[in-house]
């Protein structure tokens, strides 16, 4: 509903509670989660990501991504 009344604004739907899970499966949410993620935890290069731990991706709100993909490399190996 906040994306009819502003389309322009890039709204980061991992940040709210609940998200409809079907929102996982857009390969543009993703991609946008895991170039969040790599501004939040201030990764500087790919190598960083063998640290990233799952409580991360959880804590910042990926742990859908992590039920379905198994794991975020999995996920961001498609971008990176």
């Amino acid at each position: 509903m906040l994306r009819n009344c502003y389309p322009d604004h890039e709204w980061q739907l991992w940040r709210f509670t609940v998200i409809p899970k079907d929102e996982w499966n857009d390969l543009t949410v993703q991609r946008q989660f895991c170039e969040w993620v790599t501004k939040e935890l201030n990764l500087s290069s790919l190598n960083d990501w063998y640290s990233v731990a799952a409580k991360n991706i959880a804590d910042l709100g990926g742990a859908y991504i992590l039920l379905s993909q198994h794991s975020i490399h999995h996920t961001c190996q498609y971008f990176y």
